[in-house]
């Protein structure tokens, strides 16, 4: 989420990040074009999210080399951070370490100056230990490392356990609901939790 934060925040290159068309604009560009792929076009709802890969290079204005006209056009910072925020953190060799929101989600929960503070305290209170941690120091390159710390430190206290073989012995059953509009969590976790779950005990939860 901070990552996300950081990239509204420091991309959105001339215009103000709260006023930034972008914000605004992208969402919807992007319903536009991937709903009408869908099942159901029209409906103004993109039914799986995963099938869409329009990217805000589409919306770059002619005057820098784009294809758009359009009056509410982005510039080039606009677009790499538009795309960034929908690709996800990636390490320094390009691999992706964790999800980022769907195309067609509101962009608003990001935009402005104070991130989502859930971040940002993870950060201050929890890695780093340090109330006065200043998250505009975080780095790409540093929150890698960090989202590995957390990891280390915490996940045999606030990690998803994916070996649920006694609790379906034991009867359980279990529905999972997550809108694929979330402006906050990334609903690709979701489904990242459910394929490991397959993964893990799959022959287990077909007896």
């Amino acid at each position: 989420i901070l990552t996300r934060s950081e990239a509204v925040d420091l991309l959105f290159g001339d215009r103000p990040v709260g006023s930034s068309i972008a914000v605004w604009v992208m969402p919807n560009a992007a319903i536009l074009a991937c709903d009408a792929q869908d099942a159901i076009p029209g409906d103004g709802i993109i039914q799986d999210p995963r099938a869409c890969t329009y990217s805000a290079k589409s919306f770059l204005c002619s005057a820098y080399g784009g294809s758009s006209s359009d009056p509410n056009c982005l510039n080039p910072r606009e677009v790499s951070a538009v795309n960034q925020i929908w690709d996800g953190p990636r390490d320094a060799q390009g691999n992706r370490v964790w999800y980022d929101l769907e195309r067609g989600a509101s962009l608003t929960g990001l935009a402005g100056t104070t991130p989502f503070s859930i971040a940002t305290d993870h950060f201050r209170y929890w890695i780093h230990q340090d109330p006065s941690f200043d998250w505009h120091t975080v780095t790409y390159a540093s929150f890698v490392n960090d989202m590995l710390t957390s990891i280390a430190k915490f996940n045999d206290v606030i990690g998803t356990d994916d070996n649920l073989k006694d609790f379906r012995k034991a009867g359980g059953k279990m529905i999972t609901y997550h809108g694929l509009s979330d402006q906050l969590i990334p609903p690709r976790g979701t489904y990242h939790y459910y394929n490991s779950v397959l993964q893990g005990n799959y022959k287990e939860t077909q007896k």
